[in-house]
């Protein structure tokens, strides 16, 4: 896996240590997490122990810190993990933790640009994402990306009980949309 994507607007970037700081207050911040994600409950040494430990950055997952391209400023993260009972399926998640850069398209740009990693670097079959029942914009983004409604589930989220949909887009689904060729200045360097 490369240690930063680039698309038209963004740079996703490993994090780094540096970053720790930022991932622990947005993982406290109600306001990062918005009202579909449940708050992480990160603590500031338990957080940079899993740094040292390959957490964030290993075979099996991987996460994101997500940045402007004009600025550098950090805007979220988005992060990927290879499903333990499927090694040809990757989970996505993403936060956009500054309101004010939610529902501009960068989610949507984010999401392109890890899935045309995924797909064209590495062998995955299919990628799924979890949004919860009323999260209506990440619904219209998954179905914008051509990702399939699987299904209506519980599912565990920061240890609070959601209802949500599993999407899932597969390669042949991904090489049939237009919203990935749309997005065709991605740009994948190590």
């Amino acid at each position: 896996m490369h240690k930063y994507i680039l698309t038209r607007q963004l740079k996703l970037r490993q994090i780094n240590l540096e970053d720790i700081k930022l991932i622990v207050e947005w993982g406290n911040s109600k306001t990062a997490n918005g009202e579909y994600l449940s708050l992480e409950g990160y603590e500031l040494a338990s957080c940079e122990a899993k740094f040292k430990s390959d957490y964030f950055w290993n075979d099996k997952a991987k996460t994101f810190l997500i940045e402007l391209k004009i600025n550098s400023q950090a805007i979220g993260t988005i992060n990927y993990w290879t499903k333990a009972e499927e090694q040809n399926a990757a989970r996505m998640a993403i936060k956009i933790a500054l309101p004010e850069y939610r529902q501009k398209g960068l989610g949507v740009e984010a999401q392109v640009g890890l899935i045309n990693e995924l797909f064209i670097k590495y062998d995955y079959d299919f990628i799924e994402m979890l949004t919860d029942i009323n999260n209506l914009p990440q619904q219209k983004c998954l179905k914008k990306l051509n990702f399939l409604n699987l299904d209506l589930q519980e599912y565990d989220d920061q240890g609070t009980r959601r209802q949500g949909y599993l999407f899932r887009v597969d390669k042949q689904r991904f090489k049939r949309s237009l919203a990935y060729t749309y997005y065709y200045g991605v740009d994948i360097y190590s």
